[in-house]
């Protein structure tokens, strides 16, 4: 009987209960489709495969730093490999380039991949690009995170996590909540540099015109 990771089926999703075509797996499901596609169905399964068989994008938009891939090395080290690589029908990554390349630093020959067959080549493009941006989107609470880092201990690897936070955040001294809870949705963009900031912090110009618009944005 093949299930989801936690003994459940998927809000949606058809079981598949006998005669599994997919040797190896552990998780096997079809997925609802969307109504302009009632025939086409998705599958998606979790398995093994070895790392020599997961074939990169050609054409993958994201530029990989060898320090993610040290830092994603370091990760699986410390709390092994958790995150699997996700494929289409044909083993070509869909997300998990930098988690790939890892792996092989760590000289692991086997990897947990969900592989999912019946997505358009739209839809794998579209995933492709959104499983990193939407990830871009999100950030940090520096005054929890403060609290989480105090709590564990990363050995002598660096993960970074200074280079994101205002430069006190992690003073002792410094009032988190006071200093950094305030609201940042007024924001606006300069038309002629494109920098974005708070409303506030914007300088009121009038009658400006010609070469005085070269200035700062």
């Amino acid at each position: 009987m093949c299930v989801d990771m936690e003994g459940s089926i998927p809000k949606g999703s058809t079981e598949k209960t006998e005669g599994c075509p997919h040797r190896g797996a552990t998780l096997c499901f079809v997925l609802p489709a969307r109504k302009e596609d009632k025939d086409r169905m998705i599958t998606k399964e979790l398995l093994k495969l070895p790392v020599s068989e997961l074939v990169p994008y050609e054409n993958n938009p994201r530029v990989i730093s060898p320090e993610a891939v040290n830092a994603c090395a370091e990760s699986m080290r410390q709390c092994t490999a958790l995150d699997p690589i996700e494929v289409d029908e044909n083993n070509v990554i869909l997300s998990g380039h930098t988690r790939r390349l890892a792996l092989m630093q760590l000289h692991v020959d086997t990897a947990d991949v969900v592989r999912y067959t019946g997505l358009t080549e739209e839809q794998k493009q579209k995933y492709r690009i959104l499983a990193n941006k939407t990830g871009e989107m999100t950030g940090w609470d520096f005054s929890k995170l403060e609290q989480e880092l105090a709590e564990v201990d990363f050995g002598d690897f660096d993960f970074n996590f200074d280079s994101e936070a205002p430069d006190d955040i992690f003073d002792d001294s410094t009032d988190l909540r006071s200093e950094y809870d305030e609201p940042h949705d007024d924001k606006l963009i300069c038309p002629c540099c494109g920098h974005i900031d708070l409303k506030a912090k914007f300088k009121k110009f009038e009658g400006v015109a010609g070469d005085e618009q070269n200035g700062e944005g």
